[in-house]
């Protein structure tokens, strides 16, 4: 239930026509119909094309049907005339209200094409329409990061909102800027990256307190709370908060956002408000109302004043009775406005209230009445939640019958939900993955023009200054003075290009484990064994946070790159349902903390010998890794006892149509020769055949971090 309140984003924002305002007030088909028989009296031109596209734009969130209605009037007479503004606009709204509807794909085409008209505009379109082009595109990309956001590609989102940033920064238009920074921190938000989002959070708050926006401060006081309330067990809440004060803080910005939204008579906002406010207080005393020795601050957000155990406990209580009216008080609204979905969780809360109260009928009738609610819309995390309480209340009633009756809708309601969610989250941590990596090469690419075009910057920029140098001793001293310097900053620009050549080499090693890994998980789903999925998800997650951090890093601890490949080679033995060990030795006169390697460096030979040399092998495999100091060069050796070289390959031509060296030794062999280029080293790979299996030794710049 409580992640439901963290996803509470703005979605549509932007000025309406206020030309057109009354039409957004006028409802029913006689109303329509009325605008209609008036509209068709006017003659086809661009005045009658901006028309429909104004009431399209005003009808686009409250009624999407009317509003496509209007917008595809407006785009066919748009078309008929060349009057390419009009069919850009037409095709903006269309796509927003398809969005408003759900039709995903739909709403992508329609923006896709709107963003291309407009691109095209801004080619041929005179100077002083620019600003306003842009606006435009901004707004484009701000609504496509809105769908790909509703579709959980959080990655596509992001990338979307960051462009329509850029532009509004470009641009100075500072209410798009406060859009685009809640919607970044609600991904973030989603993605758990918490302090991520508070930061944008914060921004757009700072932006929406000069503009005097009241009801969009209120939202971002609801996504601050938000944060605050789901993650009271999190260790980002634990180090910044003690126990005591942790729901205070949700409560905290959930009463700054009621209080604005009582002012503007929000009713929608003020039902969240109070339930999540509710939920809170209800949370609270569940938490701790029955730890009476708990050491409560005099000074917290609930004033708990007291300090015997009498007291404390009667404070608690009166927070349920403050749970209990908001409850009832954000249920009211959601009848007014028909909104069963919210209604579910007001429901319920006002069940889970009486259920501390220990007035277990009394809770089990409210129960009754969310589950209901929920099975109505198909809300199935919904349902879930009320056949829990129900199945708990019945079991304090010793009314075991109807107890077992409601944990067995329990439980398959929960594995309903579960298969979903670990679906969605493998897909989550793919699409996680990606743009990870799709960053990380862009930041490679952009890195490197930069460095050529500060180099070249530079390079002019001395040409033309020795063009008013002195002539004689004075001419020759500056020209060995820029020949010299020169000469540094050429060695100096071949170091940046050598260090972004790594880096983009480093961003294509992920792909060659990470979708085995996935594939993998999705097989446990799939076959519903939840322990080997939960148990290679959780090394699976620990594994790639390890390698998206190395990978951001030239070099790394031998002790973290070591703990890498170990996790990598246990999930495989997983795979491979422990066809083969393994052991990683260091000598004793090496310090893994204090020794710097570069990342990942040994992972495609242990990949080749478990794809390659074990996976064909019928005895027990086994894998032997191996460091050690030799002079100034760490010696990286990597040893198995699988069926050789000459083997592998044979079986290798049979089974595939691909030939030649591996990608994975292609990539490690450039990494080798750029090591060697930046630092002046030999380092060097050499591979031994064995009598059985083969042997890689890697020998590498022996370097301490300090």
């Amino acid at each position: 239930m409580k992640k439901k309140f963290l996803i509470y984003i703005l979605l549509i924002t932007g000025s309406l026509l206020t030309i057109m305002s009354s039409f957004a007030q006028k409802e029913g088909k006689e109303k329509i119909d009325s605008i209609i028989s008036v509209l068709k009296i006017q003659r086809e031109d661009t005045a009658k094309a901006n028309t429909f596209n104004a009431l399209a734009f005003e009808f686009r969130n409250s009624n999407p049907d009317t509003g496509i209605y209007f917008a595809e009037k407006a785009l066919s007479i748009s078309k008929k005339l060349d009057y390419k503004i009009g069919i850009a606009d037409a095709q903006l709204t269309v796509g927003i209200a398809q969005s408003n509807i759900g039709k995903y794909e739909d709403a992508l085409k329609s923006l896709i094409d709107a963003l291309a008209a407009y691109n095209q505009l801004l080619i041929s379109e005179n100077a002083r329409y620019k600003s306003t082009l842009l606006n435009k595109k901004a707004r484009v990309y701000n609504i496509i990061g809105i769908n790909y956001f509703s579709q959980s590609d959080y990655p596509n989102a992001l990338e979307y909102y960051f462009k329509s940033l850029k532009i509004r920064e470009t641009l100075g238009d500072q209410k798009g800027l406060s859009e685009n920074y809640n919607n970044i921190g609600t991904i973030y938000s989603t993605l758990s990256d918490y302090l991520r989002a508070l930061e944008y959070y914060f921004k757009s708050l700072k932006i929406k307190e000069v503009l005097g926006d009241k009801k969009g401060i209120a939202k971002v006081y609801m996504n601050i709370g938000a944060i605050y309330f789901v993650q009271t067990d999190s260790d980002f809440v634990k180090q910044q908060l003690v126990p005591s004060e942790r729901y205070p803080m949700a409560v905290k910005y959930y009463l700054k956002s009621l209080n604005i939204r009582e002012a503007i008579d929000d009713k929608q906002g003020m039902s969240m408000c109070y339930i999540n406010i509710g939920e809170a207080y209800a949370d609270f005393f569940a938490e701790d109302s029955l730890h009476l020795g708990l050491n409560v601050p005099p000074d917290s957000t609930f004033g708990v004043m007291a300090s015997s155990n009498k007291a404390l406990f009667i404070n608690h209580l009166a927070l349920l009775d403050s749970s209990l009216v908001l409850q009832r008080k954000a249920l009211a609204i959601n009848n007014e406005l028909d909104d069963i979905f919210n209604s579910t969780y007001s429901l319920l809360g006002i069940g889970q209230v009486y259920f501390l109260e220990k007035k277990y009928k009394e809770a089990i009738r409210w129960f009754h009445q969310s589950f209901s609610a929920a099975d109505n819309i198909d809300a199935l995390d919904e349902k879930k939640e009320a056949a829990k309480h129900l199945s708990d209340s019945y079991k304090k009633l010793k009314d075991f019958e109807n107890a077992m009756t409601w944990h067995e809708t329990y439980t398959a309601l929960k594995d309903s939900v579960f298969n979903e969610e670990k679906t969605h989250d493998i897909t989550r941590k793919e699409m996680n993955y990606e743009f990870d990596k799709k960053v990380v090469a862009t930041k490679a690419e952009q890195d490197k023009k930069d460095a050529l075009a500060k180099a070249e910057i530079k390079r002019q920029t001395l040409i033309r200054n020795s063009t008013f140098g002195g002539v004689g001793i004075v001419g020759i001293f500056s020209f060995l003075l820029v020949r010299s310097v020169n000469r540094r900053r050429k060695t100096s620009f071949e170091k940046q290009v050598s260090e972004v050549e790594m880096t983009a080499l480093r961003s294509q090693m992920n792909p060659h484990f990470i979708f085995n890994s996935l594939h993998s998980i999705n097989n446990y789903v799939l076959n519903n064994d939840k322990k080997n999925a939960s148990d290679y998800l959780g090394k699976f997650s620990k594994l790639m946070r390890l390698i998206l951090e190395n990978s951001r890093e030239q070099e790394v601890p031998l002790e973290k790159d070591l703990l890498t490949l170990e996790l990598y080679m246990e999930l495989e033995a997983m795979r491979f349902e422990n066809k083969f060990s393994y052991k990683i030795e260091v000598a004793d006169d090496l310090d893994p903390e204090n020794t710097l390697v570069p990342p990942m460096i040994l992972q495609p030979f242990v990949e080749n010998s478990i794809l390659h040399g074990l996976q064909h092998k019928e005895s027990e495999g086994k894998i032997v890794i191996s460091v050690k100091k030799e002079n100034d060069m760490i010696v990286c050796t990597v040893e198995d006892n699988g069926v050789g070289r000459e083997k592998a390959m044979e079986m290798k031509e049979k089974t595939s149509t691909h030939k030649g060296e591996s990608l994975g030794m292609k990539i490690t062999n450039a990494r080798i020769d750029i090591i060697n280029k930046i630092k002046k080293a030999k380092a060097s790979v050499n591979l031994t055949d064995l009598s059985e299996g083969m042997r890689v030794e890697v020998k590498l710049p022996f370097e301490l971090a300090f």
